[in-house]
């Protein structure tokens, strides 16, 4: 694995796999349900991005937060409990089912184990879609506080980098600089759904709040000429980031700005 990351210090080789796999989430994540192909793309390199994180010479870095454990136990549970076969007697027993166990009646199938989802495909596909997100939040919390306001940068980045293309995307109109071809005319950036991109958008105005503050040191001089450019940028991309969020017309979007501000 040594030759994968020949560049990099040992101690970044984490980091800059956490970094990666949240870039590519934010590339290859916005499709959702039209386009799922990405999406499963995703999916396979978080996994591969989770195997790797294993494999990476020294000790094994893992969250030590039990929260950490206890939230993605809970995520996954929800599908996969769904997916588990139930006895005829209990699926039939359950609101809603009388269509279901009619149905499958006439096909000599009403005596036969059903799970608890309508859907069992779209619960597997729920299932795997928090694959890429958990996997993130698992490496998140196995980085140093350093590590993690890189990450922060990380997403800063993006945020910013979705706002620039959603301005070309207004100026050129039509479907020029989209990538999926079934979206909302608006800024979308990255994404096919103005609310997953003002959803990105007010992540990033979080992510800049929270990258300004880490970047303080304690023993730092308060005022000063680099604090001042320090704040006159981090206003500069604040504004940035609004002016786009309001520019997907999502209305949420927009009536979350404030709460995201304070």
């Amino acid at each position: 694995m040594t030759r994968l990351f020949p560049a990099f210090d040992p101690s970044r080789r984490h980091a800059a796999l956490a970094t990666t796999l949240l870039i590519l989430a934010i590339l290859l994540g916005g499709g959702g349900t039209p386009s799922p192909l990405p999406e499963l793309w995703l999916e396979l390199l978080a996994a591969l991005a989770m195997l790797a994180w294993l494999w990476l010479p020294g000790p094994i870095r893992l969250p030590a937060d039990p929260a950490l454990w206890i939230v993605a136990g809970l995520a996954l549970a929800v599908p996969a409990i769904q997916l588990v076969p139930l006895p005829p007697d209990v699926w039939q027993a359950l609101p809603g089912r009388e269509a279901q166990a009619a149905a499958l009646a006439l096909v000599g199938e009403k005596d036969s184990w059903r799970p608890l989802s309508m859907s069992p495909p779209r619960t597997l596909a729920s299932l795997l879609s928090f694959i890429p997100p958990l996997t993130l939040m698992l490496m998140a919390g196995a980085l140093q506080r350093h590590e993690r306001h890189r990450l922060l940068g990380a997403i800063l980045v993006m945020a910013v980098t979705s706002a620039v293309i959603g301005a070309f995307q207004l100026n050129a109109g039509g479907q020029a600089f989209r990538f999926y071809a079934s979206s909302h005319p608006t800024l979308v950036g990255f994404q096919a759904n103005r609310n997953a991109t003002a959803d990105v958008l007010l992540i990033g105005l979080l992510a800049l709040a929270a990258f300004a503050a880490g970047k303080r040191s304690p023993r730092e001089p308060h005022g000063g000429a680099a604090k001042g450019r320090d704040g006159w940028w981090q206003i500069g991309l604040a504004l940035l980031l609004t002016l786009a969020c309001v520019l997907t017309a999502s209305r949420t979007g927009v009536a979350l700005i404030l709460p995201a501000a304070i």
